[in-house]
């Protein structure tokens, strides 16, 4: 069996260690601001995915008119103008409330 070799007991608190904990965020009540606002994020996603989706009914009713392809049944002018609506809404959205 082999004999442990001695070590040297701890030493103090090396100044690395101490400017970690230095730089630790606060304990109790106090926060930090966050670095992503939820509103301006979520509007802006909303906004980016509506217009996707208005340009892509536009396109299907430019190319479905040009082609002359029949359709049973085709909505697309009601959709755009839906999706109009909820970008219109979307755009002058307040904190909260409409206009």
């Amino acid at each position: 069996m082999a004999e442990p070799t001695p070590t040297s007991s701890p030493s103090a608190v090396s100044a690395d260690a101490r400017s970690a904990i230095s730089l630790a965020p606060p304990v109790g009540g106090a926060q930090s601001a966050p670095k992503i606002d939820s509103r301006t994020t979520s509007k802006a996603v909303s906004t980016v995915g509506l217009t996707f989706l208005a340009f892509a009914f536009i396109m299907d009713l430019v190319i479905v008119e040009r082609r002359k392809i029949p359709r049973v049944v085709g909505h697309n002018l009601d959709h755009i103008m839906l999706i109009l609506g909820f970008l219109l809404f979307a755009i002058l959205q307040r904190n909260g409330s409409i206009l």
